[in-house]
């Protein structure tokens, strides 16, 4: 989670309008989803989402093949009209992502 300098500097970033919070879901995850509170009362400032699964200590696993709740976070990614980036390690993780998306009805995933 992030220790109190951090979410300081965090607060007075921002105040200004070029600032905005990326939400890191399968990284939350590791840390226990220590983060998530803070993303949340301050999710009006969320402008892109890294999007990958995670399980125990693995995370960047293709979508759908770990803990997560992932359309918990594309509904959160979908209201606050952010960008997401699927961040896997492999092509063929990428392309599991991509395909569960589609099946998603998430379409091309260009946009939501």
């Amino acid at each position: 989670g992030f220790p109190t300098f951090q979410k300081e500097a965090l607060n007075f970033l921002l105040k200004s309008p070029v600032f905005g919070l990326t939400f890191d879901i399968g990284h939350n995850y590791g840390c226990g989803f220590l983060d998530e509170p803070y993303i949340m009362e301050h999710k009006i400032y969320l402008r892109h989402m890294h999007m990958h699964d995670a399980l125990d200590q693995k995370d960047h696993l293709a979508l759908g093949t770990g803990a997560l709740d992932l359309d918990k976070y594309l509904v959160l990614a979908k209201e606050q009209n952010c960008r997401i980036v699927l961040e896997t390690k492999t092509v063929k993780g990428l392309k599991q992502s991509v395909h569960w998306m589609r099946n998603k009805g998430y379409g091309s995933c260009d946009r939501m």
